[in-house]
């Protein structure tokens, strides 16, 4: 689906967003923009794992208060859903969504004939087998339509009035398909699209449809003689310096024979080129079944095998292997902060890996806690050096008693950690009353007495647990870091 028709290159409309939904569809991505419309790769998805690709073509908002145009894209669509057959696109859905017209058509794996022949132009023409299967399938697919009859038995007298290579689908199984049944008609019918409606195509026209004369289904089988002879001769059929030499060379009827063009080429071949190609409608063939018998029989009598598989071949030998395209709609994720917490989600456009590492504020966050817990130890040891240096009168007054009562404890308490004060606690608290002699610092020496104690009250049985005390540790560490050590920014 990638050679939709060119467009005005002043013009890009909206895209839309991967992942958004259009209708009861998902979007995948843009496939190709074209002058009334753009194609998007789209999926629905059912119930217990169903899923299937389809393509969404959607009109071009700028169209959308056009009424006239519109109705004829309805109309049309509705038309198109009738067809069923295995050389016609199959029209799924017809929906609005916001305002936009839409349907959906069914996903083709391939490419466009467009496509093929300028991958092919440097090698010459296509394989004449593989010519011939191309255009007698479009030729099948083109009679089944101008055939078909409605609901009251009437013929709907459908043209498809736009047959080029742009609107041929080769799948790369060898399936050809022929796009946009119905659209280019009504393309054709309004004055805002006429212009780029002609623009591109007005090279794959009929004498009569240049003339402004109505038309009917030999005029796609003066298309289908403009699709064979450039197939098989890789030359453009009707080339001017402007739009108005094309149409005059179209309505006269000039043009150089194929076998002008290329050496050898069959005499058979070149007489249903002549005859599809006429001017006048009445010489042509009559309907594009009978075109379509006759490049049959050309192909049986010079022994040329015709089939899917043979198309199939050449075309992965000319483009290579192509994989069928996976449904999954690229996501990335996007921080977002609810409540004072952060939170990632996964948005359109990016991929999503199962190993994605954690956001550089949770690599991080044990940092100001870690710098917290330092400081608060810091600042407890600093404490204990205070009310250790206050307490150290005691000692400096009692030095010249205690060598008479107890030379030992009087020296270790200065240079010894309290856990050697534990086991005579009760002998070292007479020679720390002693010292309010003074009765001036009675407040400075009940610290000590409680720092000294400490470790007895840790080890009673109205210790708090691990769990409390964690808490707690927890709570003074944000506490501070929210005040004082951390702005609000850092965790920005």
């Amino acid at each position: 689906m990638e050679g939709f028709a060119a467009h005005d290159p002043g013009f890009e409309p909206r895209a839309l967003v991967p992942g958004s939904r259009l209708g009861n569809h998902e979007i995948v991505r843009r496939l190709a923009v074209g002058g009334m419309a753009e194609l998007y790769l789209a999926r629905v998805i059912g119930v217990s794992g169903f899923e299937k690709l389809v393509v969404a073509k959607r009109v071009h908002p700028h169209l959308a208060s056009d009424a006239n145009f519109i109705r004829m894209f309805l109309n049309e669509a509705r038309l198109a859903a009738t067809l069923d057959h295995p050389n016609v696109t199959q029209v799924m859905n017809i929906g609005v969504s916001h305002g936009e017209h839409f349907f959906t058509m069914e996903y083709l794996h391939g490419e466009d004939l467009r496509r093929v022949l300028e991958k092919a132009a440097p090698d010459g023409p296509l394989p004449l087998e593989c010519a011939i299967e191309v255009v007698a399938a479009v030729a099948r697919g083109l009679h089944h339509a101008h055939e078909r009859h409605g609901p009251d038995g009437r013929p709907l007298g459908l043209v498809h009035r736009d047959v080029s290579p742009s609107n041929v689908l080769l799948t790369y199984e060898g399936g050809v398909k022929v796009v946009d049944f119905g659209i280019a008609k009504a393309g054709a019918l309004t004055k805002q699209t006429t212009a780029g409606t002609l623009k591109g195509k007005i090279g794959y026209m009929s004498p009569e449809q240049c003339r402004g004369d109505p038309v009917d289904r030999r005029s796609d089988v003066f298309a289908l003689g403009i699709l064979l002879y450039e197939t098989t001769t890789a030359r453009r059929l009707f080339v001017a310096g402007s739009q108005y030499g094309v149409l005059n060379k179209i309505i006269e009827g000039r043009y150089a024979p194929p076998s002008a063009v290329t050496e050898d080429y069959p005499d058979e071949l070149e007489a249903i080129v002549t005859r599809a190609l006429a001017t006048d409608p009445a010489d042509r063939f009559e309907t594009a079944e009978a075109m379509e018998l006759a490049l049959e029989d050309f192909a049986h009598c010079n022994h040329l095998r015709t089939s899917p598989r043979v198309l199939a071949q050449y075309l992965e030998g000319l483009l290579g292997h192509r994989p069928y395209p996976t449904a999954e709609i690229p996501t990335q994720t996007r921080p977002i902060r609810t409540g004072g917490t952060e939170r990632r989600i996964l948005v359109p456009g990016s991929v999503a890996s199962s190993t994605t590492p954690d956001p550089p504020r949770r690599q991080w966050r044990i940092v100001p806690y870690a710098m917290v817990g330092l400081a608060a130890l810091g600042a407890g040891l600093g404490m204990g050096g205070v009310f250790r240096s206050e307490a150290s009168p005691a000692p400096s007054v009692a030095p010249a008693a205690a060598p008479a009562v107890q030379p030992e404890p009087a020296v270790e308490p200065p240079g010894v950690a309290t856990p050697t004060l534990q086991p005579p606690a009760s002998d070292v608290e007479p020679p720390v009353a002693q010292p309010p002699a003074s009765e001036a610092e009675p407040p400075v020496v009940e610290p000590p007495a409680t720092t000294t104690s400490e470790p007895a009250a840790r080890s009673s049985s109205a210790k708090p647990t691990r769990k409390k005390r964690r808490r707690s540790k927890g709570k003074r560490k944000t506490t501070q870091a929210g005040k004082s050590l951390y702005p609000p920014s850092y965790y920005e």
